[in-house]
């Protein structure tokens, strides 16, 4: 499996160009990637401009045609990819931090929600024409900031193109219209899940994900239990432990690196935790995959 991160970005496309750490621009074709597992670190908005792109998303199989957006979140699982021999695209990696610098933040996670269930995004000519005019202005603006320390030109392009399809996804799909339908605890909820779900080292202080919302520890962990039945600390875990043996039973990584991209830095802790959760070693939960796919 390839975890594709800006930095990886950087090395892998030295086509496009890196402006911080928290935002990669890559403008071209595509190499087909035939049997790679891949899994993104960052945000990815991913504009198909020419041809057809099919890909797997997290099990389920999809086709983006030219004039159509994909949007990535980070911890997403993809393969299968093919491409048409005439594609063509525009890809912005950024952290989730920058993406929502530019985006209402009442908006911002309904959208990530609702883009996790219906990741491709379909233009009218209109918008079509605004959405080709950003990425052709960055493609244009690429190579003259990539050199400058300060927030380019085309970092805050980057900004209002991101702002742009936020603003088109809550305007036009039923979480524009029926925001109101969920309870203020319910939303609450929701929110700190795809908090969750989308990181990869997952915190495990409750305060991190109160601070993002906005809200103390204690009432994030009652609005939890009320309405899933599990606490705040307890979905952290079990978050983690989940991602622990997809990485476990699904790469090649060794225990100890799988232990440090989860951010255990104490290795006997991780494997103990392991033993505990499951009931067998992380050894044992590795082998049992070794066992399924020989049956």
């Amino acid at each position: 499996m390839r975890i594709i991160d800006i930095e990886t970005s950087t090395k892998e496309n030295p086509a496009g160009t890196r402006f911080s750490k928290d935002l990669f621009v890559y403008h071209g074709p595509w190499q087909d990637e035939e049997g790679q597992l891949f899994r993104l670190d960052t945000l990815c908005i991913y504009f198909v401009r020419q041809g057809r792109h099919t890909f797997v998303l997290n099990s389920k199989e999809y086709i983006a045609n030219a004039g159509e957006i994909l949007v990535y979140h980070p911890n997403d699982f993809f393969f299968d990819l093919r491409f048409s021999d005439d594609f063509y695209c525009t890809c912005v990696y950024c952290t989730l931090d920058f993406a929502s610098e530019s985006v209402d933040p009442l908006h911002f996670q309904q959208c990530l929600r609702y883009l996790r269930e219906k990741p491709i995004l379909h233009l009218d000519k209109e918008q079509l024409e605004l959405m080709t005019s950003y990425v052709s202005l960055m493609e244009k603006r690429n190579n003259l900031d990539s050199s400058r320390n300060y927030p380019t030109a085309t970092e805050l392009i980057c900004k209002a193109y991101i702002s742009d399809i936020f603003n088109l996804v809550f305007r036009e799909t039923p979480i524009g219209n029926f925001q109101e339908s969920k309870s203020r605890p319910a939303t609450i909820y929701q929110d700190f899940i795809d908090i969750l779900a989308s990181s990869r080292k997952k915190e495990r202080d409750v305060e991190y994900y109160a601070d993002k919302l906005s809200i103390t520890p204690k009432y994030l962990s009652q609005v939890c239990k009320t309405i899933s039945g599990k606490t705040a600390p307890e979905w952290i875990k079990e978050y983690i432990m989940n991602d622990a043996r997809r990485y476990i039973m699904g790469t090649d990584f060794s225990i100890k690196e799988i232990a440090a991209q989860l951010g255990f830095s104490n290795f006997a802790f991780f494997c103990r935790t392991i033993k505990k959760y499951f009931g067998v070693t992380a050894l044992e939960l590795r082998n049992q995959k070794i066992h399924e796919n020989k049956d």
